[in-house]
């Protein structure tokens, strides 16, 4: 989530609803000025766009920028091979800060097996001037994994560049 007030979440949504027999997957956008998803797409269209194959797993490329003034949620279109606009709001919260997060559903000792290497790479902030790569100015390192997280992580470059892996 982009900090300057961004209300924008990008996220890959898992849910299931009592009677349900398996579990529904969707890429979403959370618009947490409104406190509710504006967009959610379920995976089967979206695999076909926006997902690729690579070494570490299914991945998908996603963006929220500020663009005079209004928020942009752009997802790489690879069928398209080009950036794709799909959620755009003028809005803002009241909070300074981003983040920049790896998520998993599976916070216990159930980790997804085989487990792949996650990254996060070049991460900057933008001041309202000018972009900065993330530092100890523009920037916190803060871990929320359980203490009997089975895999490595850490940092390859402090603040601009983390992993999770086995």
């Amino acid at each position: 989530m982009c900090p300057d007030g961004c209300p924008l979440e990008s996220v890959t949504a898992y849910w299931r609803y009592s009677g349900f027999t398996s579990t529904l997957r969707a890429w979403g956008c959370y618009n947490h000025a409104k406190g509710r998803w504006k967009l959610l797409i379920y995976f089967n269209y979206f695999l076909r766009d926006f997902v690729r194959n690579y070494p570490e797993g299914k991945l998908y490329f996603t963006e929220v920028v500020k663009l005079s003034g209004t928020w942009r949620v752009l997802l790489y279109n690879f069928t398209a091979m080009r950036w794709q606009e799909v959620y755009v709001f003028s809005g803002a919260l009241s909070i300074p800060f981003g983040w920049d997060v790896w998520e998993s559903h599976e916070w216990n000792t159930n980790w997804p097996n085989p487990f792949y290497n996650i990254e996060s790479t070049n991460l900057q902030v933008y001041d309202g001037i000018s972009w900065h790569y993330c530092n100890s100015t523009y920037g916190t390192r803060w871990k929320t994994l359980p203490d009997n997280f089975a895999y490595s992580y850490g940092w390859y470059r402090n603040y601009t560049h983390w992993y999770v892996g086995p």
